[in-house]
C-alpha cells in the first residue's frame, strides 16, 4: 500500500504512474496579474499541484498540465477565462503531477521542456507519444510570446531535468518543485544534493527584490526567502552527514534527534509527509556517505549489473554470517517493489517486497504491499494470505478489507 509522498514519486523512477485519484477533483483558479492565472488543482492530500496560465492576444502558455484526470476539468477553467488556443505547453521537470496532462491539454501546443524530462517520459511505455514535449533544450531557451520575454534556464536538484520559467517584463518567476513554501525539499533518485544547493546559490542571488515567486506545491514566495532556505538545506545535511560519519543508520538517526530544533520545516502543504524523518531518509540515500551503507542502494545497483538472482546472492551476504554493515529502509523498498510492479516486473516485485516484509515483520504496510504484488502476478492464494497478515498486524487497514473482499469474490 503506498502511503508516502515520497514513494509516489519515486514511482516515477520507472515509469509516470496517476496518483491516486478521487471522483471529485476540484479546481480553485485565482488572478494573479493582468494576463495571468494560478490553478490549484486538488484531489487529495497530498495529490495536488499548481498549474499556471499566460494568457494573451498569441493565445495560452501553460505553465506544466496537471493529472491526467484532471485536463478536461482545466480546459473547461481555461474557457471561462478566454477562447484563446493553448499554444505553448511548458513542463518544469516530469513528474506526472506536472506532465500526465500533456496528451490531452498540449495535443495543439507545442510542448516544450528539458531534454532529460522527454527523455524519462519516453522510457515510459505507458505515457502517451503525444504528450512528449516536441521542443527540447539543455541550458536555457527564450520564447517570445504575448509581448513578453520568457527565459527557461535548467537548474537541478529536485531531478535532473528541473527547469525554471522567468517572465523578464512581468518579473515573475516560476520555480517548479525545486522549492517547498515552508518545507523541507524532495530530492528524488534522478536528483542530488549537490545539484540542489547549487541551483538554490543560483536563485539566491537570480531575481530583483520584488519578483514574485511562484511554485508547483504551496504559497508565492519572495526571493528573500531563498537565502534562508538554502542556508536550512546546508545545516540539515551536515547534521546528517555527521550522523553518517559516526556509524548511525537514518534510523538511529532520527531516534538521536539529529533533526532536532528544524520540525518548523515540517510541511504546511502536505501534513505528515515532508517531515524532519523523511528528509533524514532522502539525505541518507542521495548522499554518497549514505549510500555506500544502504543496503537498498547495494541491492539496487546489484540488480542493475547481475539481475534478479545476482541480487538474491546479494542480499543473502549482508544478512548472513559475517555480514558487512548496512541498513535497510522500509519505505526505499516498498517503492523499488511499486516502480518494478510499475513495469510489470512481478516476479521481482515480488521478490523485493517480500525482503521488505522480512526485514519488516511488524510492518502491515509491508504485507499489504507484497499482497498486492502477489495479486497483480494472479497469485490468489499468496495475496490473500499477505493481505490477511497485514490486516493481523493493522485491523484499522481498510485497503486490505477491500481488496480480501474483491479476491474472496473471485
Amino acid at each position: 500500500m503506498r502511503t508516502t509522498l515520497k514513494l509516489m514519486i519515486i514511482l516515477l523512477l520507472a515509469g509516470n504512474l496517476s496518483f491516486a485519484q478521487t471522483s471529485n477533483p476540484i479546481i480553485k483558479t485565482t488572478q494573479l496579474a493582468e494576463n495571468l492565472y494560478e490553478f490549484f488543482i486538488y484531489i487529495d492530500n497530498p495529490n495536488s499541484v499548481n498549474v499556471f496560465a499566460f494568457i494573451g492576444a498569441d493565445g495560452i502558455l501553460l505553465i506544466d498540465a496537471g493529472f491526467a484526470n484532471t485536463a478536461d476539468l482545466l480546459k473547461e477553467e481555461l474557457k471561462k477565462i478566454s477562447d484563446k488556443e493553448i499554444r505553448y505547453l511548458i513542463n518544469t521537470h516530469f513528474n506526472d503531477d506536472h506532465t500526465d496532462g500533456n496528451a490531452f491539454l498540449g495535443k495543439d501546443a507545442f510542448i516544450v521542456a528539458h531534454r532529460e524530462t522527454r527523455n524519462q517520459l519516453a522510457k515510459n511505455t505507458n505515457f502517451p507519444p503525444e504528450g512528449l514535449p516536441d521542443i527540447t533544450f539543455q541550458d536555457s531557451l527564450t520564447i517570445w510570446f504575448n509581448n513578453e520575454e520568457i527565459a527557461l534556464k535548467y537548474l537541478p536538484g529536485h531531478s535532473n531535468n528541473d527547469i525554471i520559467v522567468y517572465f523578464k517584463k512581468t518579473n515573475i518567476a516560476f520555480l517548479g518543485d525545486l522549492v517547498f513554501s515552508d518545507s523541507f525539499p524532495l530530492i528524488q533518485f534522478f536528483g542530488g544534493v549537490d545539484s540542489f544547493e547549487h541551483s538554490l546559490a543560483i536563485l539566491s542571488v537570480m531575481f530583483p527584490a520584488n519578483t514574485r515567486i511562484l511554485i508547483g506545491h504551496g504559497r508565492e514566495m519572495k526571493p528573500e526567502e531563498l537565502p534562508p532556505y538554502l542556508s536550512m538545506v546546508r545545516q540539515t545535511k551536515d547534521l546528517v552527514l555527521k550522523a553518517i560519519h559516526e556509524g548511525k543508520s537514518p534510523a538511529e538517526a532520527k531516534k538521536s534527534g539529529v533533526l532536532m530544533g528544524w520540525e518548523n520545516w515540517n510541511s504546511k502543504v502536505f501534513p505528515g509527509y515532508l517531515t524532519t524523518d523523511a528528509w533524514i531518509d532522502d539525505l541518507y540515500a542521495v548522499l554518497r556517505e549514505g549510500r555506500e551503507s544502504s543496503a537498498n542502494y547495494i541491492l539496487r545497483k546489484e540488480f542493475e549489473q547481475s539481475g534478479l538472482q545476482g541480487m538474491l546472492t546479494k542480499y543473502k551476504s549482508l544478512t548472513g554470517p559475517g555480514k558487512a554493515r548496512c541498513y535497510f529502509v522500509e519505505t526505499e523498498l516498498n517503492n523499488w517493489g511499486y516502480a518494478l510492479m510499475a513495469e510489470k516486473k512481478f516476479s521481482e516485485a515480488i521478490e523485493v517486497l517480500k525482503i521488505d516484509a522480512e526485514q519488516f515483520p511488524t510492518s502491515a504496510n509491508a504485507f499489504d504491499s507484497l499482497g498486492e504484488a502477489y495479486m497483480k502476478a494472479g497469485n490468489k492464494e499468496l495475496a490473500i494470505r499477505n493481505y490477511e497478515k497485514s490486516l493481523e498486524l493493522n485491523q484499522n487497514n481498510t485497503h486490505a478489507v477491500e481488496q480480501l473482499k474483491k479476491l474472496r469474490m473471485k
